[in-house]
């Protein structure tokens, strides 16, 4: 759940405070196993912006935020969403569910969501 509130934190925090650009590595969860990081983009324009949290292929298994979904990053870019594209636990080395970071992050939004801009 830390990791969760985390990672709305980093999200909400990037929308509002940074200028047009790719940011890579962001941390939005430090783990004793390692740190898990998020590529993101903003644009520059006034919000509030649409948002997409990308989350990579590779069956549990295999992948980064990198692997698999570059191509949707100029798309999103394009079309002025502010993107999050997200690493992850993989397996065999973290168990479901451990491997799964966003779905209560996404089911269960911050209270504030509707207000922020």
């Amino acid at each position: 759940m830390k990791a969760l509130t985390l990672l709305l934190a980093a999200t909400l925090t990037l929308t509002l405070t940074l200028t047009a650009a790719e940011h890579k590595d962001v941390v939005f969860a430090e783990r004793a196993d390692g740190n898990l990081t998020l590529d993101a983009f903003v644009p520059d324009t006034s919000g509030p912006h649409p948002a997409a949290i990308i989350v990579h292929g590779g069956g549990w298994v295999r992948g980064d935020k990198q692997t698999y979904v570059q191509p949707l990053f100029p798309v999103f870019t394009d079309a002025r969403y502010a993107w999050f594209s997200i690493n992850y636990r993989l397996a065999p080395a973290h168990r479901f569910p451990d491997i799964q970071p966003w779905p209560k992050c996404i089911s269960q939004p911050s209270p504030n969501s509707a207000t922020t801009k």
